[in-house]
C-alpha cells in the first residue's frame, strides 16, 4: 500500500487512494472512524487484540 496505494474495485464504482496512511503500530494512531482489517487466518486473534487503541463507540471495522 505504501508503494502503490489502495485500490477497491466494486460494481458500485472503483476507488484508488494513492497515499493511504498506513501504520505498523495501531497504538500510535488513536481512535479512528474506519478500520480495514485484513490479515491471514492464523493472525486474526493476535491482530484483533491490537485494534483496541483504534476503536471508539462508532468505529466501523471492515473485515476481509
Amino acid at each position: 500500500m505504501r508503494e502503490n496505494g489502495l485500490r477497491v474495485e466494486s460494481e458500485l464504482g472503483n476507488l484508488h487512494l494513492r497515499n493511504p496512511h498506513v501504520h505498523e503500530d495501531p497504538a500510535k494512531i488513536g481512535p479512528v472512524d474506519v478500520v480495514i482489517f485484513a490479515v491471514k487466518l492464523w493472525d486474526v486473534e493476535a491482530a484483533a487484540k491490537q485494534l483496541r487503541p483504534l476503536l471508539h463507540e462508532r468505529t466501523l471495522v471492515i473485515p476481509f
